[in-house]
């Protein structure tokens, strides 16, 4: 297999070949390969020299099957262990706090963290308000790809989409109202309508999607 043909296997948007990536390559009989933060390009070609110089025909069923989610897919079993991950680069900001999922005692303890274009508490998880409100916004200026989607189980979470995230390695993919900053009662009553306003917009579009799929 040539790199050629493995990218049009691939076919990776713009946000996965900025990417970095950890790659591990485990058989039976031996480690063959374990590297991490390299460039799309190098992943690919590491994968390629792999498949081109191994005799190992479930191992080469293994490896065609991630070139397909590429970066996004593991194995582990039978003496394999086969991972291919891809993430953005992480800085971790001074301004300290204390997220409101913990459980103890500690105070101004957490960090944020910028994973991409978003902020993110290292504690839980989740979006900073600033960047679950860019949701928000994105997806009432009707912004292609984006929508938010409230977890009426769990009475605290949302779930944000983003195109170019597709988990959590690339940024935001929740937010816990523990984040939430204190806000009169007017502040809330406007921020309550524009997140009602982008659910229904979200709604709406994964019911035309919906639609679309059953035609």
């Amino acid at each position: 297999m040539t790199t050629q043909q493995a990218l049009e296997i691939i076919k990776a948007p713009e946000h996965v070949k900025a990417a970095r990536f950890d790659v591990a390559i485990v058989t039976p009989k031996k480690k063959l390969i374990d590297v991490k933060d390299i460039s799309f390009d190098a992943a690919v070609a590491i994968v390629v020299d792999v498949m081109n110089n191994c005799n190992d025909e479930f191992l080469l069923d293994q490896l065609s099957s991630h070139l397909k989610s590429f970066g996004f897919m593991g194995y582990g079993g039978n003496g394999y262990d086969i991972n291919i991950n891809a993430y953005v680069s992480r800085e971790i900001l001074k301004e300290k706090h204390t997220c409101g999922r913990r459980m103890d005692s500690q105070q101004n303890k957490d960090e944020w963290r910028k994973v991409g274009n978003d902020i993110c508490c290292n504690y839980c998880g989740s979006a900073s308000w600033e960047t679950f409100m860019t949701a928000v916004d994105n997806v009432i200026a009707r912004k292609e790809g984006w929508g938010i989607e409230y977890v009426a189980s769990k009475g605290y979470k949302f779930y944000i989409t983003n195109p170019t995230v597709p988990n959590a390695g690339f940024g935001a993919i929740k937010f816990y109202t523990h984040h939430l900053p204190t806000l009169s009662e007017d502040e809330m009553k406007a921020v309550d309508k524009k997140i009602n306003e982008a659910m229904k917009i979200s709604n709406e579009n994964f019911q035309a999607k919906l639609k679309n799929m059953q035609l």
